[in-house]
């Protein structure tokens, strides 16, 4: 089922209880609850919900909080007033924003190896806090090297010696809806962008403002010196074509141009943030 707004979810269980609701991590959707849904809503009404960019839920984000809005806009047209929340990687920092923007909303919140902050640059308050000094630990923190689940891969863990591999296949299905949707979006920022870069007759102020909005703070950096008129494309005139669909986080994008094959490189800070470019690079020997 889908929401006026497009989030898709399942709600099932007798109602009468606050509901659980369950979010997925960024490299599944709601499918991967499918172990526990019918335990759970046998005597439990609980809902879940692809987050937007995931499985049914095609449109991309706008903003790297939108996410937390579709929650709060799907609950509420669902008729959910409080609830537990449940959040895996990803969707535990999405569980978060919901809990302290609408604490009244959240009964009781479970985080599942939480995923950190939906926006990465440090408030105020974090700078000021990270200056102080804190008492040494006497716990020792352990970090695991992972791999990205991407091409049918998987994740290996010390001690874990065999995953079920139905398990396996379903975490492969999830991630390649992933990179479906994700190519998708990658391909049309690319466009945009090669539409906004190849314009070398604009005024360069002019330019480097409508280029600028599909651009990494650091591509922007690079860009604001460049000289449109040195740009030979001035039009898309051909395919749009994932080159590198191995990740959810970066992608390449040829863009034919009636002045050759330019080549875009794309990075997001995880699934349902958008797209932005890092490099545009024109065909071989021209600017």
């Amino acid at each position: 089922m889908l929401t006026s707004t497009g989030i898709a979810y399942d709600r099932a269980g007798p109602r009468g209880e606050l509901p659980v609701v369950l979010l997925h991590a960024g490299v599944a959707d709601r499918r991967m609850w499918d172990g526990q849904w019918a335990a759970l809503t046998a005597g439990h009404d609980a809902a879940r919900l692809d987050l937007r960019g995931f499985g049914e839920s095609v449109t991309p984000p706008a903003t790297a909080l939108r996410p937390v809005d579709d929650v709060l806009d799907a609950l509420a047209e669902l008729g959910v007033g409080r609830c537990h929340l449940v959040g895996a990687s990803f969707g535990a920092g999405v569980a978060v924003e919901v809990a302290l923007g609408r604490p009244a909303l959240v009964a009781s919140l479970l985080l599942s190896a939480p995923g950190g902050a939906l926006i990465p640059a440090a408030t105020d308050d974090l700078r000021a806090s990270s200056g102080r000094r804190r008492p040494r630990s006497r716990s020792r923190t352990w970090t695991v090297p992972s791999r990205r689940i991407c091409r049918g891969g998987s994740t290996a863990l010390p001690g874990v010696r065999r995953v079920d591999p139905a398990v396996r296949e379903s975490v492969r299905g999830m991630q390649r809806r992933a990179l479906e949707i994700a190519g998708v979006q990658a391909r049309e920022v690319a466009g945009d962008a090669v539409r906004a870069w190849a314009r070398p007759d604009l005024p360069a102020g002019r330019w480097f403002d409508e280029l600028s909005a599909y651009l990494t703070p650091a591509a922007r950096q690079d860009y604001q010196w460049l000289q449109p008129s040195a740009i030979v494309a001035r039009r898309v005139t051909g395919e749009l074509t994932v080159v590198d669909e191995s990740s959810v986080y970066l992608a390449r994008v040829d863009v034919g141009t009636d002045a050759g094959t330019v080549q875009v490189l794309l990075s997001r800070q995880d699934g349902p943030t958008p797209w932005l470019v890092e490099r545009i690079v024109p065909p071989q020997g021209q600017a």
